[in-house]
């Protein structure tokens, strides 16, 4: 969830100024940059793969992939401040989280417009198999960078489900559980960052105070 903003509806002005925010549509506004999501939940969507239509607005482009719109764990990255993305996904539990999210304190103002959700298959596709597999690759590839606090379980289990589905599925079971088992390894690492990220600040401290968090819970040099 984003910090508390002022969350209201956008002026119609907008449209004119900003590609695909058009009249009203949703926004949240910080005195500072901030990090967060702005989403909603559907729920009791028939298993199949959907088409999502959103359009984004921030008022700085990081331009670092820190920002981008989503559907459960299909992403795609803003290229500029403003404008209208589309991204494949595939369902199968009935549940579905749309929005726009910020990784990195970057924009002050973000702003979601213009959803639209299309039916596309009853049937998982080589398509969200490919998408599941090029977006985990993508954010293991960053595992020594931007992910470089994260070593623990969540990090080989990323690349164990890596190597395990790095082969197009035959079947419409397998790609199924091929597409659950990437997006769900992807999306733990990812979202494991920020409590990695606060253990790392609580070592330190510990440390200045002389004290030696090795021995605590989840203090370990690998957790």
């Amino acid at each position: 969830m984003l910090p508390p903003g002022d969350i209201r509806k956008c002026i119609g002005a907008m449209s004119a100024n900003y590609d695909g925010i058009t009249n009203h549509s949703y926004e949240n506004w910080n005195p500072s940059a901030m990090t967060g999501k702005m989403y909603q939940t559907v729920t009791d969507l028939p298993t199949g793969t959907y088409l999502l239509q959103i359009s984004a607005f921030v008022n700085t482009h990081g331009g670092n992939e820190q920002q981008y719109v989503y559907a459960n764990g299909d992403e795609v990255y803003l290229d500029k401040e403003s404008g209208t993305y589309s991204t494949l996904v595939y369902v199968s539990d009935g549940l579905l989280e749309v929005g726009l999210r910020q990784d990195s304190a970057i924009a002050n103002w973000i702003c979601i417009d213009n959803i639209a959700l299309y039916p596309v298959s009853e049937e998982a596709t080589a398509d969200n198999w490919q998408q599941a597999l090029q977006r985990a690759k993508g954010v293991l590839a960053k595992a020594t960078t931007v992910y470089a606090c994260i070593n623990g379980g969540e990090l080989s289990d990323l690349q164990t489900a890596v190597s395990a589905y790095a082969t197009q599925p035959a079947s419409n079971a397998d790609l199924q559980t091929a597409i659950a088992a990437l997006n769900n390894a992807t999306n733990t690492f990812v979202a494991a960052k920020p409590a990695y990220l606060q253990l790392a600040q609580t070592k330190a401290l510990l440390n200045t105070l002389g004290i030696d968090a090795r021995h605590l819970p989840y203090a370990s040099e690998l957790k």
